[in-house]
């Protein structure tokens, strides 16, 4: 199926991942008016596909999650090529960097508020860890910007919610 759509679609030879090629089908599959019944809803998708990033990390990042000897040494003077294909599969390196991506195309709900501030607390430096062992830590700024922009649209669903006021 994909190589009958590989104009439009092509899989990364690096890592086996889906690439649209063009940014017209994003938007023709994203496109009620083009039927109902097969249009992507992009918002509920970004909310399924943040919930699973969050749910992915909460599984797998942990204290130095590469179990390396000292963090007295620069990551570019190791050999991490091993411990990375082992300690960060492709699904976790996916879900660190564009988790706060798919996060800021969803709507504000309670639950997906939970899994922010509790990622936040408890996982919020083995992230970090993670982001600077993939040299994506410049994702970090962009995430958090997004975060805070999302959360100040959550801070308005505190009154609508009542008392179960969550601060991101």
């Amino acid at each position: 199926m994909l190589l009958k759509l590989s104009s439009v679609i092509s899989t990364r030879t690096t890592d086996g991942r889906i690439q649209i090629n063009h940014l017209s089908f994003t938007e023709f599959v994203c496109d009620p008016k083009r039927g109902k019944e097969f249009a992507i809803d992009y918002t509920t998708h970004n909310q399924i596909m943040t919930l699973a990033c969050l749910k992915i990390m909460k599984e797998h990042l942990r204290f130095n999650i590469c179990e390396l000897e000292t963090s007295h040494v620069h990551n570019a003077k190791l050999n991490l090529t091993d411990r990375l294909k082992k300690a960060i599969p492709n699904h976790l390196s996916y879900a660190c960097t564009f988790w706060a991506e798919h996060l800021r195309s969803t709507s504000v709900e309670i639950d997906t508020l939970n899994e922010v501030r509790e990622f936040m607390h408890i996982r919020l430096l083995y992230w970090l860890e993670v982001l600077s062992l993939i040299k994506q830590v410049t994702m970090a700024s962009r995430a958090l910007v997004l975060i805070g922009g999302w959360s100040e649209v959550s801070y308005t669903m505190s009154v609508t919610y009542g008392s179960a006021r969550i601060d991101v």
